[in-house]
């Protein structure tokens, strides 16, 4: 990796880039290290939630598109559309984090990847949400999501698989 400081002319602002991301390693160091010196006390459990949290949601976030990606066998233009962003941003996301506005969509579209996945005989998931129904006016699940009513979507999926109601 070049160092921030030989990448630009701007040096003393990349500079000071590359010392805050020296800095934060030195705090994830110093996190892991009290973490272990605390483990097992009451404070493992406020270092854990206070400190961990971002982490944690970043990681479970990645996770997330990640898993839509591999159950809807989606490229990154078809995810990037799926949440009207570019391919570019949707990279970006796996680096940086899914931004905070994104996360209910991420996670609702995951609810219904899983929720199909586990209804529907393996490999049968790609084809399902490409394919229009009559039932979503002639919209295809992807499609559904692109216009944003994934909620409306989950709900609807959820009814279909709900047999105790129609018992």
């Amino acid at each position: 990796m070049i160092p921030l400081r030989r990448a630009s002319k701007d040096g003393a602002y990349l500079a000071r880039l590359d010392r805050l991301a020296r800095l934060v390693r030195e705090l994830d160091r110093e996190v892991a290290r009290l973490s272990e010196e605390l483990k097992g006390s009451a404070a493992d459990e406020v270092v854990t939630s206070v400190v961990g949290s971002e982490r944690v949601r970043h990681q479970e976030a990645e996770t997330a598109l990640e898993g839509i990606r591999q159950l809807f066998e989606l490229n990154f233009v078809d995810l990037g559309r799926m949440f009207g962003v570019s391919r570019q941003a949707v990279s970006s996301w796996l680096d940086r984090g899914v931004p905070p506005d994104q996360k209910p969509k991420l996670f609702t579209v995951l609810n219904i990847g899983e929720l199909l996945g586990r209804k529907l005989k393996p490999g049968r998931l790609p084809a399902v949400v490409r394919r229009p129904a009559t039932s979503y006016g002639g919209l295809s699940i992807l499609q559904m999501i692109e216009a944003d009513r994934h909620e409306e979507l989950l709900e609807s999926v959820r009814e279909s698989f709900y047999w105790a109601a129609t018992a």
